[in-house]
């Protein structure tokens, strides 16, 4: 299977060659290019993670934080990815970049480079000929945090020998949760552990924020696409209308131009968060950035965007978790399906469409005690499970 592979890497790497010049052309960023062909400057370090994207990027921070250590290089495949190595890592010890093809010159000659002890590879994305260079040169792998999508599940049970010939160089595949590491140990002979989902261990940082409007509720409406705003101004229409409400919409990307629009139309008295004096605001629109954390630390009831329409998935539900809030999302959410599956069950967290948020906003608005009980438990699951995975180090053999 290896010589097919590398037949079709070959020719992959050759055409990426052939279409350099309309690649800078289009305006593609030239480190990318560069990277993408194994041109990389990089330095040896002890600990290598490879994080796929923006989530993964942020997570490897937490990843080297638990093992006690920034003698790192991490790299990654997406633009987002990138930014968000940049502004975490910069002026910093680690180093980071694209990540080169899998064609095995590139990837050899990387690795030779590197001459890491660890490969921590985030989730999914795994490169056989990289994985078998590293392995080669005496690199324990790990896959961490590893889930599995459904989709990708029935090809490995459709197709056996694919999933171990991707990751047969791993020394051991830490999964989220018992169930996942089941359906993995149902696929493939390698050694398998139930190890619990790393983005319990990130700590969030927020600052004190004080709100006017202390006798009212306080529902922050985090990282909002288009569309929803509108879905949960209406769900909470009753209590704006009460004045019993403080709805904050944090939106994801600069959109307060837009939502501005779209605010001046409805009858409710709004401002932006950078005006300061919002005493007699039903609705606050945050226009600033890096403040989601602190916003969900100071309102009573949150709501996780990103849920309520079908193109993307749901954003981050631990955030306002660890500040102790009942958390809301929509029924689109399933970037984290390995997290809301329990905590739906234990009812730490609600799931509900459009039309059913009003309901569960005003069940959550007219109880303290339940929003207490919800908060806390999903506050207490969280810490509980930071405590589990604080042996990482040990695990992996890092100690």
């Amino acid at each position: 299977m290896i010589i097919p592979y590398n037949l079709l890497i070959t020719v992959y790497y050759l055409c990426y060659c052939c279409l350099l010049p309309f690649f800078l052309l289009a305006g593609k960023p030239r480190r990318k290019i560069l990277n993408r062909l194994g041109i990389i400057r990089a330095r040896r370090h002890k600990i290598w993670i490879h994080a796929v994207s923006g989530g993964e990027a942020v997570l490897s921070k937490t990843i080297l934080k638990l093992l006690g250590t920034d003698d790192a290089f991490i790299t990654t495949m997406s633009d987002n990815g990138y930014e968000t190595l940049e502004r975490i890592y910069a002026g910093s010890r680690v180093e980071y970049s694209y990540l080169c093809l899998d064609f095995f010159p590139a990837v050899f000659t990387l690795a030779r480079r590197i001459s890491s002890s660890f490969f921590l590879c985030l989730e999914h994305d795994s490169w056989p000929n990289l994985l078998r260079c590293l392995r080669r040169n005496g690199c324990q792998l790990f896959l961490l945090n590893a889930f599995i999508k459904k989709n990708d599940l029935d090809i490995f049970r459709r197709f056996p020998g694919i999933f171990d010939f991707i990751h047969k160089p791993y020394h051991g595949l830490l999964a989220q949760n018992p169930d996942t590491a089941e359906l993995f140990k149902s696929i493939t002979r390698l050694e398998v552990k139930a190890f619990g989902n790393l983005k319990y261990a990130s700590v969030p940082s927020a600052q004190k924020i004080k709100f006017p409007a202390a006798k009212k509720i306080i529902i922050c409406a985090g990282s909002t696409h288009d569309r929803e705003e509108k879905i949960i101004i209406d769900a909470a229409s009753s209590l704006l209308k009460k004045h019993a409400c403080l709805l904050i919409i944090a939106p994801r990307h600069s959109r307060c131009r837009e939502l501005s629009s779209l605010l001046s139309t409805l009858p409710y008295r709004w401002k932006l968060f950078s005006e300061k004096r919002t005493e007699a605001a039903d609705i606050i629109l945050c226009d600033q950035n890096g403040l989601l954390c602190s916003l969900y630390k100071a309102c009573d009831i949150s709501i996780v965007g990103g849920s309520f329409i079908d193109t993307r998935g749901g954003h981050n539900i631990l955030e306002p978790g660890y500040f102790g809030k009942p958390v809301i999302y929509g029924n689109f959410m399933v970037n984290y399906s390995e997290l809301t599956g329990e905590l739906e069950k234990k009812k730490m967290a609600f799931r509900c469409s459009a039309a059913e948020l009003g309901r569960t906003i005003e069940k959550l608005a007219s109880s303290k005690t339940l929003r207490e009980k919800c908060g806390q438990g999903l506050r207490k699951k969280i810490i509980t499970e930071q405590k589990k995975l604080s042996n990482l180090k040990k695990v992996i053999g890092a100690d």
